[in-house]
């Protein structure tokens, strides 16, 4: 597992943009005047960024409201863009909190997988089946989708059954299953 990564001590703050949630994730409008960006990362996990939006920004001298936060909605998307990587975020909550000092809105987004643990899988129960089954089992009726799967986990088969889980965490526990990494 990795740390926090602070990128604002590395001074490489990547880009952001403000998405539409459709399907081709339509571009809003860049986010500038960022502060505190903060890169969570952990191995076979979602990722995580949190940042600070300036209530006020500074435009031709004078200090206006920043116009982002009209436009930031709770469910939109936030795309990131850094080392060629590009990686879309949702917010967890609504929307931003005041910060303490009130003079900036503090957001936390969770990497698009997240909405995978908002559905539910019920009474599963699979029986010597590969990986790539499972997956497929588990992503009907979302608008996901599976990648590429390593030939190797397609010639095991494994056993697998569940009461209750999110989509998101019957993921993880097959991967865990496998050997695999998502």
């Amino acid at each position: 597992m990795i740390p926090y990564l602070n990128i604002d001590k590395m001074n490489e703050i990547p880009k952001l943009w403000l998405c539409k949630p459709d399907l081709n994730r339509t571009t809003i409008a860049r986010l500038t005047d960022i502060h505190n960006f903060k890169l969570n990362t952990k191995e076979n996990a979602l990722n995580e960024i949190t940042f600070d939006v300036p209530l006020m920004v500074e435009r031709n001298h004078e200090l206006i409201d920043n116009p982002i936060l009209d436009k930031f909605k709770g469910l939109y998307y936030v795309k990131m863009v850094k080392d060629g990587r590009v990686e879309y975020f949702v917010s967890s909550k609504h929307s931003g909190a005041l910060s303490n000092d009130g003079l900036s809105k503090s957001y936390q987004l969770f990497s698009l997988g997240h909405q995978l643990d908002n559905k539910t899988i019920r009474g599963y129960e699979g029986v010597s089946q590969n990986l790539t089954k499972y997956v497929l089992d588990f992503l009907v009726g979302t608008n996901w989708s599976i990648g590429s799967v390593d030939v190797d986990f397609d010639l095991k088969y494994r056993s697998f059954e569940v009461s209750s889980a999110t989509v998101l965490q019957c993921l993880y526990d097959v991967a865990e299953l496998f050997g695999a990494y998502i």
